[in-house]
């Protein structure tokens, strides 16, 4: 199944100019997190077709981005008003190119309902039963993935002056931000920080740990001077969360 997957997956990719560095790096986020998703599988102990679904789900939860970024440009749900989880829903299920990548059909709810919740604010309260164990466990590894595409491409200033209330609000409640709240660059630090707190396997907080990829994604971050000890302190609370939710 997943040789078939791969194959057809760079086919699709084809298409698109790989010189584009939004292309490239959600070329190779697809590629990381169907690797992680393999991990988590095995940590959960899953039989081998759920782990060959797993993985499927890794590779193409954001087919939909590749053309957001050909026809906008941007990376972005927010600033191209759209919504790429969906739009890889679209493309696969309701235009049925899903059979291009697996012939099996057994999972397509399981792999549908993962994909069109893999990016939304909590899971859409319809979706249970192994639906939602697959929604949950791509939720996961797409975050742990994200802190090292962060890390990796991007560089941010923190400034304690320009957080939101309702964003510094959510990260005190441990929940994430909804990106309607976010207004500044810091607002935008914190809602990445906060991603940690949906996560939702012991695993995924195990992979998170192992990976380093929090680490690196702190890295990234100048902040301002006075604002050091503030972040600080935000900083500590997230690898307090990290620890607990690892034993």
């Amino acid at each position: 199944m997943q040789d078939k997957c791969e194959k057809m997956f760079d086919k699709y990719l084809e298409s698109y100019d790989k010189s584009v560095k939004e292309i490239r790096f959600k070329y190779y986020h697809s590629y990381e997190v169907e690797k992680l998703m393999e991990k988590l599988a095995n940590m959960l102990d899953l039989d081998s077709k759920e782990i060959e679904i797993a993985k499927v789900v890794g590779l193409l939860h954001d087919v939909g981005r590749f053309e957001q970024i050909r026809k906008y440009g941007k990376c972005s749900d927010v600033l191209t008003n759209t919504d790429h989880a969906h739009e890889s829903v679209i493309y696969l299920f309701q235009s049925g190119h899903i059979r291009d990548f697996i012939d099996d059909s057994s999972y397509d709810k399981v792999i549908e309902d993962a994909i069109e919740n893999h990016n939304k604010y909590a899971v859409d309260k319809k979706v249970k039963g192994k639906n939602l164990f697959f929604s949950k466990m791509i939720r996961d590894m797409d975050k742990v993935d994200i802190y090292r595409v962060i890390s990796e491409e991007y560089k941010y200033t923190f400034d304690k002056e320009e957080i939101s209330s309702d964003v510094i609000k959510s990260f005190s409640d441990k929940k994430t931000v909804n990106n309607i709240d976010r207004k500044t660059e810091t607002d935008g630090i914190i809602a990445q920080m906060a991603l940690i707190f949906d996560i939702n396997f012991k695993e995924s907080f195990q992979i998170l740990k192992e990976t380093k990829y929090l680490d690196k994604y702190f890295e990234i971050i100048t902040v301002k001077k006075d604002s050091k000890s503030y972040f600080d302190d935000l900083k500590e609370e997230i690898y307090n969360y990290l620890e607990e939710k690892c034993k």
